[in-house]
């Protein structure tokens, strides 16, 4: 997983590939998504 600033700056922050990792990752956008989508209504 990374990470870019507004001066397209990247960090990698997290590497793996075990189906746990990666079901969190999913989990966590899905969150992200839908705090951003209530926001705007």
């Amino acid at each position: 997983m990374t990470v870019k600033d507004e001066k397209n700056n990247i960090s990698v922050i997290g590497m793996g590939t075990s189906p746990d990792i990666l079901v969190a990752s999913i989990e966590t956008f899905e969150e992200g998504v839908n705090l951003l989508c209530n926001r705007g209504s």
